[in-house]
C-alpha cells in the first residue's frame, strides 16, 4: 500500500517520516517543485487492506 502526505516545510515532512518509520513504513520525501513549494512524503508498507488495520492507521 502507498500513502501520500503533503507538508508545507521540509522540517514537518522529516518529522512525519520519523513517525511513519516507527510504524513500519518505508518512507521517501522530496520537494514537489510546484508553485507552493510543498514537500511530499511517500509511505509504503506491505499489508492486506483490512478495515481494522486502516482504522488503526488513521489514529
Amino acid at each position: 500500500m502507498s500513502f501520500w502526505f503533503y507538508f508545507p516545510t521540509e522540517k514537518r515532512t522529516k518529522l512525519a517520516k520519523g513517525v511513519l518509520g516507527k510504524g513500519g513504513f518505508d518512507v521517501d520525501i522530496l520537494p514537489t517543485g510546484g508553485p507552493r513549494d510543498n514537500w511530499l512524503c511517500l509511505a509504503y508498507k506491505s499489508m492486506v487492506p483490512e478495515y481494522l488495520e486502516f482504522s488503526d492507521l488513521r489514529k
